[in-house]
C-alpha cells in the first residue's frame, strides 16, 4: 500500500490505497472491505495520501499522482474530484484542519488551501517556500493555525512552519545551504527530503520529523532512512 489513513474520532476506522485499490477496516484493521477510489470513468492516479476528517470517520481525503485530490463522504463508496483550483500534478501530502475546515495539499507546483473542506483551491505557497517539491504536512493537533511541511526532491532538508492556517510560511530549518546531486556517503552531501512528521499528543510543544537521503545517483528511487529530529518549541526551533 501507498497511503494510509486513521479516523482521529474513531482509530477502529482505517483506510488504505494503492494504485487502482481502496480498502477500509472497520475493526482496527483485523478485518478490510473493498471499496475502489476515484469518480467513475476516471483515471484516479496513483494514491500518495490519506487524510481523515477529525469529526466524522466517514469523510475521507485522498491525493495522487495524476488524478489530484478526491473525496468521500461514505467511507469510500463513492468519490467526487475536488482539484478545483489547481492542477493536481503529482500531489505529494494532504492534511486536515483539527476543526475539520480547511483542508491543504502540497504538490510538485506547491501549496494549495481549500476552505470549503476540498471542493475550490488557492495557492498558498508565499513567504519563504521556493521553488521546491514540497512532500509532508501535518497539522498541530489542537491548533488549525499552525503546521509543518517539509520538501522532498531537488532539496536542502527544509521544515516550514506556518502559523496562519497555511496563508504564509516560515523556513524555521534547513540542513544545507546548496543543492548537491545524490552520493553515496552517509555524510551531508547528497539530496536530504523529510518525509514524515509526528506531533506529540501528550506533549503538543513537542515535534519529530525524519528525513532520507538519496544515496546513488542513478536510481532516484534508492533512498536510506536518514535521522529524525525533534523539535521542544512547537516546531521553531
Amino acid at each position: 500500500y501507498s497511503a494510509t489513513g486513521i479516523s482521529p474520532s474513531n482509530p477502529n476506522v482505517i483506510y488504505a490505497a494503492a494504485a487502482g485499490f481502496f480498502v477500509k477496516s472497520n475493526d482496527g484493521g483485523k478485518t478490510w472491505i473493498e471499496t475502489g477510489f476515484g469518480p467513475l470513468g476516471s483515471n484516479p492516479g496513483h494514491p500518495i495520501d490519506i487524510a481523515v476528517d477529525p469529526s466524522d470517520e466517514n469523510t475521507v481525503y485522498l491525493d495522487s499522482y495524476i488524478g489530484g485530490v478526491f473525496k468521500s463522504t461514505d467511507g469510500g463508496k463513492t468519490w467526487i474530484s475536488n482539484a478545483f483550483g489547481y492542477s493536481g500534478a503529482e500531489t505529494r501530502g494532504v492534511a486536515v484542519t483539527p476543526d475539520g475546515k480547511n483542508v491543504i495539499a502540497t504538490s510538485r507546483s506547491g501549496v494549495f488551501l481549500s476552505q470549503d473542506k476540498g471542493v475550490n483551491w488557492l495557492p498558498v505557497g508565499i513567504g519563504d517556500i521556493g521553488p521546491d517539491e514540497l512532500e509532508p504536512i501535518e497539522f498541530h493537533p489542537t491548533d488549525s493555525n499552525k503546521a509543518v511541511l517539509g520538501d522532498s526532491q531537488n532539496t536542502l532538508g527544509s521544515i516550514f512552519l506556518t502559523s496562519d492556517g497555511g496563508r504564509s510560511w516560515k523556513n524555521v530549518f534547513m540542513l544545507k545551504s546548496t543543492f548537491d546531486a545524490p552520493a553515496a556517503s552517509t555524510g551531508l552531501d547528497g539530496t536530504i527530503a523529510f518525509t514524515d512528521f509526528a506531533w506529540s499528543l501528550s506533549n503538543p510543544n513537542s515535534l519529530y520529523a525524519s528525513c532520507v537521503k538519496q544515496s546513488l545517483y542513478h536510481d532516484s528511487t534508492d533512498s536510506i532512512g536518514w535521522r529524525i529530529y525533534k523539535s521542544s518549541d512547537g516546531g521553531k526551533t
